[in-house]
């Protein structure tokens, strides 16, 4: 047996006990007590899996150093285990599995980690080389694989920037003039869609296999489809596309489908590779890119993926079979990929039907990453699902992602509680850039799970909500309950590319669930539902207090049907339509929707609540002690009466129209030059600031550098 590294040998006389150096100290007898030897185990990109992971003889893998804590296991090695991992980038085309064995306990968990000082990275992709001057201004390189029918791949990163795949419009988008949907057998659905002579100019010069590969992007109101072009007719301006999902009925209801009420790119042929930063990646295995000004592509590095999957944990949840206590800490996870099924991928609101993830974990218990990262991936971050509970997310990086950053929970209650996830924290991380091929995506999505805890992160730059809890519409059964996001920084959202979005969106009875002192802001939609706080189908027993909303679309605050949820002592500021929504009871009784109190509505355009809101038939709302100002004391009315006839119907009471005192709201500084007007209702000041990351001032910073092309702010004028 080789001879194994303790770190405690460093500073404490050793001995050798069964082939393995322990402290002296830890092994003297302890009464009641027994202290097992920490065992370390090396990686490094110069090992070798063959090696018995020392110092001397690093292994050259995660999976390798795996593979040597069995080992030691199975020889009968007990204790807490370090897996140290030196710096250097690691590549991979299979993800490192852990199943229950591979798990520790509270007194000796397995710990994967970054060497001190190290940043090592595990990268699965590979580097694209060989680049030349082509035509038209363009430079091509040869894919190994690819003409053979392997190492297709549909992202490419270009140093360290995702490359946006050759699309038309460069900017803007097409509409359809006419959809015609036919009901296949076999389940699938063929959508025959009437389009300009524009579209059809650049189809129509296409061969049937170029065709072949042409991706057709559907943008809904709240989802999105990935669609291949089957077939054309020029003479009619069609485009065929089959698949097998179908367009959902309240899209056509409301339409928002394939209708005049979407929209669609068309993407992934060479003739569309016109602007800078483009690229294409033929069947014959020529890789095609159009350099921006200034740079040189033979001495680029260009990344493809050849993996999508990093790690996977897999217990037995249903069995009595956990994977416990397993740390990683210091790890980067980058280049995961998405490929298109031959189907397509259809339209599912926050991407919930994509079954994929760069980190999965099924039955983790008390599993943590710590300042980790996962970037550049084609799907989502960080998925735990069937019966994790226990498990944190601290201070980890998520950016660059092909559709959400965290999930928690299913899309399905499990009848088997031991099957059911929850208890999961997420804290002080930074997700941003995400949605980058599913632009319905979630920063930060709870489907059914409860006892979660989402606070002080920072989630922006999605082009729908940066956090969803809940999936059950309606009043039915949810499992969604005492949810704690509070204290996030949340913007940047929407980007005018989706609508029915929200800063922070519920979903069904949610008893016990508390959404408080975020801050949100810049929550732009596409045609409509920008929203700051958001509780739609169902959503009731919520609290919701002391958030600051400001810049949006819609509204601070919207409530489509529930009961129960209770509104209280939040800012909210320049909203561009209405500032205060509220629409249909959804027959579920004479029950009270919402509380609305102690709140300051503060605004400069728009009008104060939003249509539809006929309160009498629809709404009923106990609103009270709220402060409203209108910018430049300008008048306003009040779901189309005066204050006058609004107090006389008994509503708002304690409610005033008074200038809050803000400290400069144009400034976005919402602390208050004066207490003299909030007294008079009862708001209690709050430290907003607080939202967000924290730790030191290089994370926070880093929080705040995510470039956003889109910003805008709410001089802006409406839509």
């Amino acid at each position: 047996m080789k001879i194994w590294e303790s770190t405690f040998c460093k500073s404490l006389p050793c001995v050798r006990v069964a082939g393995v150096f322990v402290s002296a100290v830890l092994a003297l007898p302890v009464v009641g007590q027994a202290f097992a030897a920490e065992l370390v185990v090396h990686v490094a990109p110069t090992g070798d899996d063959a090696g018995d992971g020392s110092r001397a003889k690093p292994v050259a893998s995660l999976s390798g150093a795996r593979d040597a804590v069995r080992r030691l296991r199975a020889e009968g090695k007990a204790g807490p285990v370090r897996v140290v991992v030196a710096d250097g980038t690691y590549r991979f085309t299979e993800p490192l599995v852990l199943g229950p064995e591979d798990g520790g306990s509270a007194e000796a968990p397995v710990r994967y980690e970054a060497a001190p000082g190290a940043k090592p990275v595990f990268s699965g992709g590979r580097k694209i080389t060989g680049f030349r001057r082509g035509e038209n201004g363009l430079w091509v390189a040869d894919v190994p694989g690819v003409a053979a029918g392997n190492s297709y791949f549909e992202q490419l990163w270009v140093d360290g920037r995702r490359a946006r795949s050759a699309m038309e419009p460069d900017t803007g988008q097409f509409f359809f003039d006419e959809v015609v949907e036919t009901n296949l057998s076999g389940g699938r659905f063929r959508q025959t869609v009437t389009v300009s002579p524009q579209v059809m100019s650049l189809l129509t010069p296409l061969s049937p296999a170029q065709r072949a590969d042409v991706k057709l992007l559907v943008f809904h109101s709240w989802n999105n489809t990935h669609r291949f072009i089957n077939g054309i007719d020029a003479g009619s301006h069609s485009i065929r596309s089959e698949g097998a999902q179908v367009i959902k009925p309240w899209n056509k209801l409301m339409e928002l489908a394939w209708g005049s009420k979407g929209y669609f790119h068309l993407e992934n042929f060479l003739s569309a590779l016109d602007e800078p930063g483009e690229w294409f990646l033929a069947r014959d295995g020529k890789l095609y890119y159009k350099p921006r000004p200034g740079e040189d592509p033979a001495s680029m590095e260009f990344v493809a993926p050849v993996t999508g999957r990093f790690l996977l944990i897999q217990g037995d949840p249903a069995g009595g079979r956990f994977v416990e206590h397993v740390h990683f800490k210091g790890l980067a996870f980058r280049h995961g990929q998405w490929l298109t099924p031959a189907g397509g991928y259809g339209p599912f609101q926050a991407a919930s039907r994509l079954d994929e993830a760069a980190v999965m974990l099924d039955g983790a218990r008390n599993v943590v990453f710590q300042d980790c990262e996962i970037a550049h991936v084609g799907t989502h971050g960080l998925w735990f699902r069937r019966g994790s509970s226990q498990c944190r997310v601290e201070r980890c990086l998520f950016r660059d992602l092909g559709a959400g950053g965290v999930r928690i929970g299913e899309i399905r209650i499990r009848d088997n509680t031991a099957e059911q996830t929850h208890h999961i924290t997420l804290d002080n991380n930074i997700i941003q850039s995400g949605g980058r091929i599913f632009t319905d995506a979630v920063g930060a999505w709870i489907g059914h799970s409860g006892d979660n805890n989402v606070t002080h992160n920072d989630i922006g730059d999605f082009f729908y909500s940066a956090v969803s809890v809940g999936w059950t519409w309606g009043f039915g059964k949810s499992v969604a309950k005492r949810n704690n996001i509070s204290f996030n920084h949340l913007h940047h959202l929407g980007q005018r590319r989706m609508s029915d979005l929200a800063g922070v969106y519920t979903l069904g009875i949610s008893d016990g669930t508390v959404i408080s002192h975020n801050v949100i802001h810049d929550v732009y939609c596409w045609g409509y539902g920008g929203w700051g706080l958001y509780t739609d189908e169902g959503s009731s027993n919520i609290v919701m207090e002391n958030n600051l909303v400001y810049n949006v679309t819609d509204g601070g605050f919207h409530q489509h049907y529930g009961r129960e949820n209770t509104v209280r002592n939040n800012i909210l500021a320049f909203s561009q339509q209405e500032q205060v929504r509220g629409t249909a009871q959804k027959k579920a009784g004479d029950h009270l929707s919402f509380t609305f109190k102690r709140n300051i509505v503060y605004f400069d355009q728009g009008e104060l609540f939003g249509k539809p809101w006929q309160w009498e038939a629809d709404v009923l709302a106990d609103l009270r002690n709220n402060i409203y100002w209108r910018a430049g004391g300008q008048r306003f009315g009040f779901a189309g009466k005066s204050w006058d006839q609004w107090r006389a119907m008994g509503r708002d009471q304690g409610s005033i129209i008074a200038d809050p005192k803000f400290m400069d709201p144009d400034s976005y500084d919402f602390r208050f030059a004066s207490d003299e007007v909030i007294k008079q209702t009862g708001f209690k000041s709050f430290d907003y600031s607080q939202a967000g990351v924290y730790g030191d001032a290089a994370w926070i910073a880093l929080a705040k550098a995510t470039p956003n092309s889109n910003k805008e702010n709410h001089h802006d004028k409406p839509r």
